[in-house]
């Protein structure tokens, strides 16, 4: 016997007036039964019974040959009396669990809800909305995942994850993020509501950022576009449809490289790692080669760079100290990716990497050891294995072959120490067939940004304030970043939080992606896990069926027999487990639908409502999502961003160069040193 759960208050009222009318009932019962059983044993005629005979019996105690008499009548009155309140509040406020041999899981109570802490605002860390409650003393109370911890959002396409989990988060979470915003609506839809919040706002799209034509109908119902003159609106549609503007803001991943001569191998190699992975094979050996070319390249261009400075240096001095210098001033030397695609590329590259050394030598300002032992070993091959060689070192680099890539990488506009030092919001935005083609390049970014932000606990760094938020959509879309699988265990402590969102558990665990030790090493470090419904019974929906557990139910069968010509029919009672949620029913949370009207458009479309939450020390639940077409709160930061979209700086406009390899000796400073 346990005390029974989930009490309301109408059941308690009820049970009391209940009680009340047993009381009286069983009151008169027990006078006229214990007056009976008084005369009984008193041997009285029993014809004289009234209400109140055991009353007027009581004061006769003091006779000794009444007290049996007196003793059972009165036992029999308490008993009626007792018996049924008793079985009242027993039946109340108490229950009888059927054995647990099969299993003893049970729905989520209210009061385990408040214990979660889901429920309650954190001043000290920022917030992530993971839903709300859907039933109960807590109905339609946001639920709210704060401290450092990581989230998962399993959600099948079509299925509402930008209308209940990323769009209503990104107008709401206070600190830094990061978002991978495949299609640009979260930048349309959120950025300028950060913006307005006081945050600094980038977009990086290598493929050049423009609305798709459904988006850019939809922000001319802005008080923005609106409030333009007609000139303006016409120069609005060009900058954002002519398709020769190049529109991002700047990452160039080799800033990140250390100019510490100690430090940058092995930073090079991180990258060179990511760029060309080893995936077995035939084709390691050259995809390992190809990688130690590109070690190579990237040194020669920090030598480069470093002997320009100092040649400008010396120039400066000259003219400072009086001394008689012509020579101009060189422009600094460019190391990006796109300088490095530049230098790369033509069949007598052996040949040219001799020369270098050569020449920089000659001129006093050798090559790093690094730079000509890695130059020597590709010529020491033949010309065959060099061109199997340079097919491998070209594969990730002929993304910069297109403008946009180019300039998109050739500085940067943002840094990613800042990420925890100010409140700023980055979008890497790309069509679906873009993140196909740039994948190892949004891999790179993630990877590099990871990176930075786990050298210095934010313990060590006052300065390090505030939490940056990944917001991972299609996470595995860029491939298996190999930093987030080995650093999602130790990344919390530095305030870099990861929102991994994949569609389901076979996504995940692919080959492609992360295999089933790599997702389950993911999951396991999820604090937090939101599963949307799957659309038929597969792994997802079986996994969060075991989740969720068994419970001890009775059945009875009925059977029937014959022996002899005689018919008997028999019960038979067994405790049998059964799933707390089977995988069909986990399938069928997914037919409650809301329906909304868009804005703007008037269309009304169907979203499902229901969630499962999976999260630390607390049972599994059904919660609902947060649809924010619903909520005034969203809607109207929607309005402030959609009224406030950010512009995006036309690359076309920024100058640009790089140094083909063939002009160098035609740099005048060099050829008049």
């Amino acid at each position: 016997m346990q005390l029974r759960q989930n009490l309301k208050k109408s059941d308690i009222i009820s049970t009391i007036i209940f009680a009340i009318l047993m009381l009286g009932i069983g009151g008169a019962i027990g006078a006229y039964g214990g007056g009976y059983v008084f005369l009984l044993i008193s041997k009285v005629d029993t014809n004289l019974l009234s209400y109140d005979t055991l009353m007027k019996a009581w004061p006769l105690w003091e006779y000794k040959k009444l007290h049996a008499a007196i003793s059972l009548g009165t036992i029999v009155f308490a008993a009626a009396i007792i018996v049924p309140l008793a079985a009242i509040i027993i039946g109340a406020f108490f229950e009888f669990p059927e054995p647990d041999v099969h299993g003893n899981a049970k729905l989520i109570t209210d009061e385990e809800i408040k214990e979660s802490g889901l429920l309650d605002a954190d001043e000290e860390y920022p917030e992530i909305l993971i839903g709300k409650v859907a039933k109960g003393r807590h109905k339609g109370k946001y639920l709210k995942f704060a401290g450092q911890q990581f989230l998962g959002l399993g959600a099948p396409t079509r299925s509402g994850k930008g209308v209940g989990f990323v769009i209503p988060n990104l107008l709401n979470y206070r600190d830094s993020v990061c978002v991978l915003d495949i299609k640009a609506e979260n930048y349309i839809f959120t950025a300028g509501y950060r913006k307005k919040m006081g945050q600094e706002v980038f977009v990086f799209a290598p493929d050049g950022y423009r609305f798709s034509e459904e988006e850019f109908e939809e922000f001319k119902f802005s008080d923005y576009y609106l409030n333009l003159s007609p000139e303006e609106q016409q120069a609005f549609n060009e900058k954002f449809r002519n398709t020769e503007h190049v529109l991002s803001h700047r990452w160039n991943p080799l800033d990140y490289i250390s100019r510490s001569k100690s430090r940058r191998v092995g930073e090079i190699k991180d990258l060179a790692t990511i760029l060309f992975p080893d995936e077995g094979g035939d084709n390691a050996i050259w995809n390992s080669m190809a990688e130690a070319v590109f070690e190579s390249y990237i040194l020669y261009m920090l030598d480069m760079e470093e002997t320009i400075n100092k040649i400008n240096a010396e120039i400066e001095d000259n003219r400072k100290n009086g001394i008689d210098d012509d020579r101009e001033l060189m422009k600094p030397y460019p190391v990006s990716m796109a300088q490095l695609y530049s230098l790369t590329g033509v069949p007598d590259m052996a040949e040219w990497m001799n020369d270098e050394i050569l020449y920089w030598k000659d001129k006093g300002y050798p090559l790093s050891k690094g730079c000509v032992e890695g130059f020597n070993r590709f010529i020491a091959v033949d010309p065959k294995t060099r061109g199997n060689i340079m097919q491998n070192f070209n594969k990730p680099l002929k993304i910069f072959e297109a403008e946009s890539c180019r300039l998109a990488t050739s500085a940067s506009d943002f840094d990613f120490n800042d990420l925890r030092r100010k409140r700023m919001s980055v979008y890497i935005v790309l069509s679906p067939t873009g993140m196909e083609k740039y994948k190892q390049l949004i891999n790179l970014f993630f990877s590099q940004l990871v990176r930075v932000n786990t050298q210095t606990l934010p313990e060590h760094d006052k300065t390090l304030k505030y939490q940056c938020l990944l917001v991972l959509d299609e996470f595995t879309s860029m491939g298996r970043v190999g930093i987030i699988e080995k650093s999602i265990a130790f990344t919390a402590g530095y305030n870099i939080r990861y929102m991994i969102i994949y569609q389901n558990d076979e996504q995940l665990e692919s080959d492609d992606a992360y295999g089933k030790s790599g997702a389950f090493t993911l999951r396991k470090n999820l604090a937090v896990e939101v599963v949307y419904p799957p659309k038929d019974v597969d792994s997802t929906a079986e996994r969060i069926s075991k989740t969720f557990g068994k419970k001890t139910v009775k059945i009875k069968t009925n059977s029937r027999t014959s022996n002899g010509g005689k018919i008997s029919n028999g019960t038979n009672e067994q405790y049998v487990g059964r799933d707390l949620y089977m995988p069909q029913e986990i399938v069928e949370l997914g037919s409650q639908k809301y329906v909304m009207q868009k804005i703007n458009k008037g269309k009304r479309t169907k979203v499902a409502v229901n969630e499962v939450i999976i999260m630390e020390q607390v049972k599994p639940f059904v919660a609902h999502k947060i649809v924010y077409f619903d909520e005034p709160v969203f809607m109207e930061r929607r309005k402030v961003a959609t009224d406030n979209v950010p512009d995006v700086p036309i690359l076309n406009d920024i100058e640009h160069y790089e140094i083909p390899r063939d002009k160098r000796r035609d740099i005048p400073s060099i050829a008049s040193a």
